[in-house]
């Protein structure tokens, strides 16, 4: 089917496993995350300048898990969180956007993927405002910071942004 062949499309561009697709990117924030965080007990850190979908996904959390919120960009205050709270929570998840939609702002990949490496928390990238626009093969911030795309657990994007289209999807390792 046409869904199947646009799965392995994004798949194969993005070097990830698995794909779900949506009908809007906002939903895979808005409702598809909170499930990720439904069963064990999670610590989730959202940079400050998150979108609006990633902000109404955190407040659908279930009671086991927690939020907290770092300063954007700010990698100091997140490893200094990461650190406090590290022997609490069986995971760790911090979830962050390629260039964010309010300023245009670029994470500092190599940063994050840094901490990720000394605390092996599970990162996720939102590039809806990255994929298709930026780095040399439009993969987004990977691509930008010539960063193999294994170093993210779970990247989010959109079609309707640089490919004027619609739906998003979710991709990661099965």
């Amino acid at each position: 089917s046409l869904l199947s062949e646009l799965k392995n499309i994004v798949c194969n561009f993005l070097k990830k496993e698995g794909c779900i697709l949506v009908t809007t990117g906002f939903s895979i924030n808005a409702i598809f995350l909170p499930k990720l965080w439904k069963t064990n007990k999670h610590l989730i850190l959202s940079d400050s300048s998150n979108h609006a979908s990633i902000i109404e996904g955190i407040k659908f959390l279930n009671l086991n898990s927690k939020c907290i919120i770092f300063k954007h960009n700010d990698f100091l205050n997140l490893e200094t969180i990461i650190k406090s709270n590290i022997d609490i929570y069986e995971n760790i998840w911090v979830i962050t956007e390629g260039i964010f939609s309010c300023y245009g702002t670029i994470t500092n990949l190599p940063k994050l993927i840094n901490l990720k490496k000394k605390y092996n928390f599970k990162l996720i990238l939102d590039e809806a405002h990255s994929f298709g626009c930026i780095g040399k093969s439009g993969k987004g911030i990977c691509d930008y910071y010539n960063i193999d795309t294994s170093n993210v657990d779970i990247i989010i994007g959109t079609f309707s942004k640089t490919f004027n289209s619609q739906g998003g999807f979710i991709c990661g390792n099965n």
